[in-house]
């Protein structure tokens, strides 16, 4: 394997992700719910890029192994929004909007050492005047016993990965297949 020719070939491709994400903007097709959650994905997943690439011309391959995880997962993501569409996207949002307002109040406490929002002070007002959509939300992400629900939707990885193949056919399926068995069989072990 020559470095250099497959350095070039990654920024190729980082090229073409980019040109991606620009022909699917709001300008350019118009705005909807799908591109209004993928499209940050994308766009944060391509600055991911240009890391893995400088972390590729720099040597720093076990740097480089565990930031590109992230960006494989954010991969598969975008793949099963696009596959489930409306109902996926609903859930996305709703995961985000809930998180963004419990992060308000987020706080630490180890051995009495406790770090806390300031907002916190005040979560009995912000619930009282929290929209219904927000305690929906709430509700939706929020287990029998109080607990917050982390992910946006049930699905494994390997749930999402037999979705996206399915929707998309044996190509796809087995470049993510691939992929997929290599972080989890070959890099991460």
């Amino acid at each position: 394997m020559n470095l250099e020719i497959e350095i070039k070939h990654l920024k190729k491709q980082a090229d073409y992700y980019k040109e991606a994400i620009n022909e699917l903007s709001p300008t350019q097709i118009g705005y909807s719910e799908l591109t209004s959650v993928i499209g940050p994905i994308l766009t944060l997943n391509s600055t991911t890029l240009q890391s893995i690439i400088l972390l590729t011309e720099n040597k720093h391959y076990r740097d480089l192994i565990i930031l590109s995880r992230p960006f494989f997962e954010s991969i598969i993501n975008v793949g099963f929004l696009c596959a489930k569409e409306q109902k996926a996207v609903e859930n996305s949002k709703k995961h985000a909007y809930q998180k963004g307002y419990r992060d308000l109040f987020r706080g630490i406490d180890i051995n009495g050492f406790k770090i806390k929002s300031g907002f916190s002070d005040f979560i009995k007002e912000y619930e009282q005047a929290a929209p219904n959509e927000m305690k929906e939300a709430l509700a939706e992400f929020t287990t029998k016993k109080g607990k917050e629900v982390s992910s946006w939707t049930p699905e494994t990885t390997k749930t999402k990965l037999e979705i996206i193949g399915n929707e998309y056919g044996e190509y796809v399926n087995g470049l993510l297949t691939f992929a997929f068995f290599l972080f989890t069989e070959m890099f991460l072990k």
